[in-house]
């Protein structure tokens, strides 16, 4: 079909030339090779039919054409033209196309380097990608040339968007809506659970604790409960240590920051008319930001680190690093895989039908029918190697969060035999993760971000693998001893009530900038040196061609290895001294209660967002026009939008199931512990969710205070100043009538 590929070739072209003649997009070497390749000059119109070496059978397409190009068909053809996209990346009046009954739409696709697409109104006849294997076969004769750049390399994909089914409901969308169903029918009788005598112990109060009251079938419908659950999302009850408060404001800006890059990431590859002049945005210093993005999921590991090794080493000293391993690990497989598979539901059942682009069914390849289980069981960044075949591929972050904390009791437990052993085993991991960086970039010639050759060798060498990617929650475990030593020191200061004590290393580094202006500033701008210097350096790699490296290797080694736990790093130097108070316009701020609120969320957001920025370009009919104003609205679009569809996802997919859980999973506190609880009227909710689970014991978030004062009990525990106990927290005594 040689013959009716050049017919189509040089259609597509008389088209192109009809719209703008002069076009100034083309490039003198762009030009140069469309002349080499097709025989045509896109800056001339009306020129002779390119023939080749002989044509093949006369198809009905090829009568359609040659009709269309004739002067009989002048109106057939101006129809075509005015239906037809007539610039790159644009994609014509495609519903107008469809709805004709002499047309039909197609989408064509020629990667020279990059993809460029347009969307083309063309016979009715001309309805199977055969009509147009002539193309391909035509360049591959062609590309081979020697006045043909060797960084030119071509491809063509032919679709017809609107031959695809739409989406319809199958198996797996009415099992999801089923499930949501029964879901929204618990949270409603939930809600009221407590005022219906069948769900309450005998003799219950209903007006009193529903967690104590009811029976065991109403705390399955309380789990699901809308209100209670609402309440406790946006309750201020429990805003957790006040010095750790800033992590939920970083945790909002995080996030904000992921969705940052990967709105610019799906826009870059969309259907831009402007894709040549939109390079010029990332010439400009400020787009440094965008790839930056990516170091926001190193701030998320490295407070993983930070809170996981602070709050389990806090539990495990007490039991001489003894802990039901199993049982933490279940509960932290439990809780992220919940919310995971539901999100996998809804990705793949529900969101398609939110949009209906011609690239709908392009974009909602969640690649999820082969290896959804990887997803779940947290092996997604192995199981497929190829990331290509991920499915849900934003879930490689849960697979190496999961897999870092497996390996986590262990080198607490070395820490707690042997401090400088735990130091060591820590910082000797963080420094094999840097070297294995700087190897493989070597091996492979990286460069430092996607815009290489191959992008994806990058993402399945460095960017998922968790040997390169654990050196940020190294650096958040390591500061996460320091604060524990400086925990415990403060601890026993204020029991022995001796002004001196010899403080620790840990104690020493996170207390420095207590009484000193000098060591405060100092924190703060190195770590925003450290944070801007490497945001910003990659400014001078986007300032060259996509398709090459502007880097020395060994630069690109040096910054694939050291970049991420050192912007880590920075970014916890920054909010250090909060800690002990100073620079309060920082911690006022992130810790805000609109940010604990809002951080509460951030776990949501993540697993979300993705789908929403695949919904808002799967349902466009026009390429965007990128600017710097058009990109930062759509983001601004969907930020808000994720954040409150978390709230909902959180509702359904990740709270209630916390809940049950709690209920019927955790092993209940001996009746000492609960005698306690009681007389201190500590609510459960205020436990800390990660590390409930190894065995009877609860922690508290505190000292356990008992007193031999007679008239006297504890009563609440409050927040003090910061010297208060281990956990920040303390108990007031009030007079109280002996019993």
């Amino acid at each position: 079909m040689k013959g009716c590929g050049l017919l189509i070739l040089f259609f597509l072209f008389f088209l192109r030339s009809l719209a703008d003649p002069g076009a100034k997009e083309f490039d003198d070497a762009r030009l140069k090779v469309i002349k080499k390749l097709t025989g045509y000059d896109p800056r001339q119109a009306f020129q002779p039919i390119p023939t080749g070496d002989g044509a093949e059978g006369e198809s009905q397409c090829i009568e359609a054409l040659r009709k269309a190009l004739s002067p009989e068909g002048k109106d057939l053809l101006l129809n075509f033209y005015s239906l037809s996209g007539k610039s790159i990346n644009q994609l014509g009046k495609l519903e107008k196309c469809r709805d004709l009954p002499e047309t039909e739409y197609v989408i064509l696709s020629v990667t020279i380097t990059a993809p460029i697409m347009i969307g083309t109104c063309v016979p009715a006849s001309c309805n199977s990608p055969s009509d147009f294997a002539g193309l391909q076969k035509y360049i591959d004769s062609k590309i081979n040339q020697p006045d043909v750049p060797e960084e030119y390399w071509l491809r063509l994909d032919v679709s017809f968007p609107y031959q695809i089914p739409k989406n319809s409901a199958g198996t797996g969308t009415i099992i999801t809506l089923v499930l949501i169903g029964i879901i929204t029918m618990f949270g409603i009788v939930g809600s009221i659970t407590q005022y219906i005598p069948f769900f309450r112990k005998p003799q219950s109060d209903p007006n009193g604790n529903p967690e104590k009251s009811l029976n065991n079938l109403g705390l399955v419908f309380y789990s699901f409960s809308f209100s209670n659950n609402l309440q406790k999302l946006f309750s201020l009850k429990n805003r957790g240590e006040k010095e750790l408060r800033v992590f939920n404001g970083i945790r909002v800006f995080s996030i904000c920051w992921v969705i940052v890059g990967h709105t610019f990431l799906y826009a870059a590859a969309a259907q831009n008319p402007n894709i040549l002049t939109f390079r010029q945005m990332m010439n400009k210093w400020y787009f440094a930001i965008v790839p930056g993005g990516f170091f926001s999921v190193d701030v998320f590991f490295m407070m993983a680190g930070f809170l996981t090794f602070y709050l389990l080493t806090t539990k495990m000293e007490p039991k001489r690093g003894c802990i039901n391993f199993p049982m933490v690990i279940f509960h932290r497989w439990f809780r992220l895989v919940i919310p995971a598979g539901f999100m996998i539901l809804l990705g793949n059942f529900i969101f398609p039908f939110f949009a209906d682009g011609p690239f709908n069914s392009f974009y909602w390849d969640l690649k999820c029918e082969k290896y959804w289980w990887s997803s779940i069981l947290f092996v997604n960044n192995f199981v497929p190697w190829e990331s290509d075949e991920m499915c849900m591929s934003w879930y490689w972050y849960l697979a190496n969060d999961f897999q870092f904390f497996l390996i986590s009791p262990l080198i607490i437990f070395i820490y707690l035999k042997n401090k400088a052993a735990g130091y060591s085993v820590t910082g000797a991991l963080v420094l094999g993760t840097i070297i294995t960086n700087m190897v493989i970039t070597n091996h492979y010639k990286l460069g430092i971000f996607l815009a290489i050759d191959n992008p994806a060798n990058f993402f399945d060498l460095i960017y998922f693998k968790p040997w390169n990617r654990f050196s940020t929650y190294g650096v958040g475990a390591l500061f996460g001893f320091m604060y524990f030593e400086y925990k415990k020191d403060t601890k026993a200061k204020e029991k022995s009530e001796i002004e001196e004590l010899r403080p620790s290393i840990g104690t020493k580094i996170i207390i420095a900038p207590k009484h000193s202006s000098f060591i405060t500033y100092l924190y703060f701008l190195s770590g925003l040196l450290l944070v801007t210097f490497f945001v910003f350096i990659q400014t001078t790699w986007f300032r060259s061609q996509l398709n090459t490296n502007p880097w020395s290797n060994i630069s690109c080694m040096l910054f694939n290895g050291f970049s991420r736990p050192l912007f880590s790093a920075g970014v916890f130097l920054i909010i250090l001294p909060t800690f002990q108070n100073r620079l309060p316009w920082i911690s006022s701020f992130l810790g805000s209660d609109f940010m604990v609120i809002l951080g509460r969320t951030t776990f949501g957001v993540y697993l979300v967002h993705y789908t929403w920025i695949i919904a808002w370009f799967a349902d466009a009919r026009q390429g965007m026009w990128l600017t710097n104003l058009t990109s930062w609205m759509t983001i601004l679009g969907i930020v808000p939008v994720a954040f409150l569809f978390a709230i909902p996802f959180s509702m359904f997919g990740e709270v209630p199931f916390m809940n049950l859980e709690k209920h019927f999973l955790i092993p209940k506190p001996p009746k000492k512990t609960e005698k306690l609880m009681k007389e201190t009227s500590i609510d459960q909710e205020e436990l800390k969710d990660e590390f409930e689970t190894d065995g009877p014991e609860f922690n508290l978030k505190g000292p356990r205070f008992k007193t031999s004062i007679p008239g006297y009990r504890i009563s609440k525990r409050t927040e003090v100043s910061e010297n208060d106990s281990l956990m920040n927290n303390s108990s007031r005594f009030i007079k109280t009538h002996q019993e």
